[in-house]
């Protein structure tokens, strides 16, 4: 079963990343994700920003490279919160696209996630 870890800044091995949109403008907390652990789920949630969601229409969190270790992205009924389940079985860098809606175009950023292995 897939572990749940803390909130970004709590410490090591958090797997939370904070989305927020301020003048039109996304941002991540943190931009470059550290796992440390195996099997975890890496949640992104989206803060501070009313009216702003992940689309319904596609993916919210897209990695740029298909690999075995991601798996069961989905986001919540809210669209405020999305997970993905990540192995981390090797170390690698791994690139992403996080996109955000308000109705109107979506918003994209392209972070990554720092696979320790």
């Amino acid at each position: 079963m897939a572990q749940r870890q803390s909130k970004a800044g709590s410490g090591n091995g958090g797997n939370h990343v904070e989305v927020s949109v301020v003048n039109g403008v996304i941002s991540v907390k943190p931009d470059s994700l550290p796992v440390t652990d195996h099997n975890v789920v890496v949640e992104w949630e989206i803060v501070n920003s009313d009216g702003w969601t992940f689309p319904k229409w596609e993916d919210g969190i897209k990695l740029n490279r298909h690999h075995g270790d991601f798996s069961n992205g989905a986001s919540d009924g809210s669209g405020k919160l999305y997970t993905m389940r990540d192995k981390n079985s090797e170390k690698r860098t791994h690139k992403y696209t996080v996109r955000v809606t308000n109705g109107g175009p979506p918003l994209s950023l392209d972070p990554d996630i720092k696979n320790e292995g």
